[in-house]
Parts: C-alpha cells; sequence; structure tokens
C-alpha cells in the first residue's frame, strides 16, 4: 500500500505542517479531509483507491504535487484593529453578564426554559441560544424578557434601556 511516507523526499512534508495546515481549515473542509482517510486506512479497499483518497487528502490540504501550503490563514479576529479588539472584548462582557443575570432571575423564579420561550412567544431553542451566548437578543426582545421576568431592562443588562 502507498502511503504519504511513499511520497519522493523533494515532495514530503512534515506532519506538522499536514496538522497545522489541517487544523487552521474550516469544519466543512476537516469533514471532506475525514471522509477521505476513513477510506484512505479501509483494508478491505483496494490499493488503487486506498491511494486515490491519499492523493485527494493532499489536494484538499493543498499539498498535492510538492506545493507548500498556502499563505497562513488568518482568523477574523486577527484582523481586528485594537480598538475594535477591545470593543469585542466588551461586547463579550456584556453578553457573558446578560447571560448570568438571565440565568439568576430564572432561577430565582424557578422558571424553566420552556417556560420563559412560552412566555416570550418563542422556541425554548432561542432562550438556550441566549443563556449560551451564541446569539444577543434585538432591543425589543430584551424588553420582552424584562417584562416576562418582571425586571427593567436596565437590571437585565446594565447600560441598556427599554425599547
Amino acid at each position: 500500500m502507498s502511503s504519504l511516507t511513499d511520497i519522493r523526499p523533494e515532495e514530503r512534508v512534515s506532519a506538522s505542517v499536514v496538522l497545522d495546515t489541517f487544523l487552521k481549515m474550516d469544519k466543512g473542509e476537516q469533514q471532506a479531509i475525514k471522509a477521505k482517510v476513513t477510506v484512505a486506512v479501509d483494508p478491505a479497499l483496494s490499493a488503487e483507491q486506498r491511494r486515490e483518497a491519499e492523493k485527494a487528502i493532499l489536494g484538499l490540504l493543498g499539498l498535492a504535487n510538492g506545493q507548500k501550503p498556502s499563505a497562513r490563514v488568518v482568523k477574523w479576529e486577527e484582523r481586528l484593529s485594537p480598538e475594535q479588539r477591545l470593543l469585542r472584548q466588551q461586547m463579550d462582557q456584556q453578553e457573558a453578564e446578560f447571560a448570568n443575570r438571565l440565568s439568576q432571575l430564572m432561577a430565582e423564579r424557578q422558571m424553566t426554559q420552556a417556560e420563559l420561550a412560552q412566555r416570550l412567544g418563542v422556541g425554548q431553542s432561542a432562550v438556550s441560544m441566549l443563556l449560551s451566548r451564541k446569539c444577543r437578543p434585538q432591543p425589543r426582545t430584551l424588553g420582552k424578557i424584562a417584562s416576562a421576568l418582571d425586571v427593567s431592562v436596565e437590571e437585565l443588562w446594565s447600560g441598556k434601556v427599554g425599547p
């Protein structure tokens, strides 16, 4: 069976380069590579099928035919200015405080996510996403949450005022 170590020395790349390239890819690209790896290591398949899968893996990694990895992928956070980073940190802190306060108020009122969702006219998953900070409430929604919990918007999210 051919393997990545059978690549000619001038075409060979280190495992750390391969892993670094893989880890910088988005989840979809990683899934495509994982599917090809499953084929490449399947002893029930022909050697040719496994070789083709390995070629596809190198192609997906951008390492086929002796290519060196393309320029380093820059994450969106790295593109932010210092001012933008500071603003992002402040927003993250506000969102964390909101999620903690929402959780605390729900616990004090012995209210489940499903009960709050029903009062808001949304699905339970929407409340879950607020608590896990996967989304940020719109001002109108913030007002509805405050009303459902019988608190002011300011009490729910410090620095915010009602819609």
